[in-house]
């Protein structure tokens, strides 16, 4: 049980002005717009879109899901427990991850009879941005490439937190130069940087390792960089990468979406891709690299309430490595942290240790000092929410290394 005592409110879509309302506002319809854009629907899913865009942007109380699947009365439950007037009057995180399970009732996601039945609605959105950030990282093949001096665990580790800065639902972040933000340019900001005791933390060995992921395109490739290495270099024994196993949020990665992006390596002809795409295989076949779709990571829940057989299995992790805002959010409650607070209290739950590795695109954070908070309001504009801004946290629960 976590030690809080008292927890500030969660962030809500009511807050006139924030970015939570403004995501719902103005993101959200954007997306069921780019939605009818990619795909071929038939007319009765198109009117299903338009009618949930209408209900999103207007004044009424959101609708509960309709459809018979396994997961309604779960989500129905809550909604009715939030007695929400309008989709302006939830709790952010929860109307967020709602919008997408309204979006997959709407197109016919988990109903066998229904042509959109197991179809991604955002497939083409990620297929592309895959494409796409492949091509852009021609420039930057020392992700990869083993003989590369320049690759090394530091860099990975920069490749991986940097690489979140693309997501295809936060379209207003500029991602015009992937080598810059990949090594970390001038543009970025690092907040918070336990680098250096991350590296004597590796050293010592721990064994295993989930990895939770966040989107696809050059942020899929840099987390599939930074794993082979910690593995091929023998940081650690074993990592499970988590991955959704329906599509929640536009960008995130599914199992699908890892084996597109080494397809399309292997497809690109290049040695060094070729052979990096060998290794992550070969990992696969012994074991010591496993691709786990973990149901939990597709519902509302913060980790802390997650289901128990959640922390069974992670408990039988050494850490845990956390990519994203979205994740973050979930890790530490999505609410109204001083930005100073001490992040220990908050994760005293989590049952691993805990790498945090996370670009700035929602209004929290946690850890900062008052010097720090006062010079960032000064300098700059929206610096929770423009991605420019970044952490890498490490907690350390767990003092000796388990199995040994």
């Amino acid at each position: 049980m976590n030690i809080l005592q008292h927890k500030p409110d969660w962030i809500r879509t009511s807050e006139v002005g924030s970015f939570a309302e403004s995501t719902i506002k103005q993101r959200k319809p954007e997306i069921i717009r780019r939605i009818l854009n990619d795909n071929e629907f038939s007319p009765g899913v198109q009117k299903n879109l338009d009618q949930f865009m209408n209900e999103i942007t207007g004044e009424g109380a959101p609708k509960p899901l309709q459809e018979i699947s396994m997961d309604v009365a779960f989500w129905n439950e809550k909604l009715q427990n939030l007695q929400a007037k309008s989709w302006f009057d939830l709790p952010w995180y929860f109307a967020e991850a709602f919008f997408y399970r309204k979006v997959l009732e709407a197109v016919g996601y988990y109903q066998s009879t229904e042509p959109g039945f197991m179809r991604d609605p955002f497939h083409k959105q990620k297929a592309n941005q895959l494409e796409v950030d492949l091509q852009s990282l021609s420039g930057s093949l020392w992700l990869f490439d083993p003989a590369d001096d320049e690759r090394t665990f530091e860099r990975l580790i920069m490749a991986a937190l940097w690489g979140n800065r693309a997501d295809l639902s936060h379209m207003d972040i500029d991602l015009s130069s992937p080598a810059l933000d990949l090594t970390g340019g001038t543009h970025l900001e690092i907040l918070l940087n336990d680098l250096p005791e991350i590296l004597d933390y590796f050293s010592e060995k721990r064994h295993l390792v989930a990895y939770l992921t966040d989107n696809v395109g050059r942020e899929l490739y840099s987390d599939l960089a930074l794993v082979e290495y910690l593995l091929s270099n023998e940081f650690v024994e074993n990592i499970t990468m988590l991955v959704k196993p329906a599509p929640l949020f536009v960008s995130d990665a599914m199992r699908k979406d890892v084996d597109l992006a080494l397809q399309l390596m292997r497809k690109s002809g290049n040695p060094v891709l070729n052979q990096f795409v060998d290794r992550v295989y070969a990992l696969i076949s012994s074991g010591r690299l496993v691709i786990l779709e973990e149901p939990s990571l597709c519902n509302y829940k913060m980790f802390e309430d997650m289901p128990f057989d959640f922390y069974r299995n992670l408990e039988t992790f050494d850490l845990t490595i956390v990519k994203g805002d979205a994740n973050f959010r979930r890790v530490v409650g999505d609410r109204h942290w001083d930005f100073s607070s001490a992040i220990e209290p908050i994760v005293e739950y989590f049952p691993t240790d805990v790498l945090l590795l996370r670009t700035l695109k929602s209004e929290i954070v946690v850890g900062l000092s008052e010097n720090q908070i006062e010079t960032l309001n000064r300098k700059y504009e929206n610096w929770l929410v423009k991605g420019f801004c970044g952490v890498v946290q490490l907690i350390k629960k767990n003092q000796e290394i388990k199995n040994e």
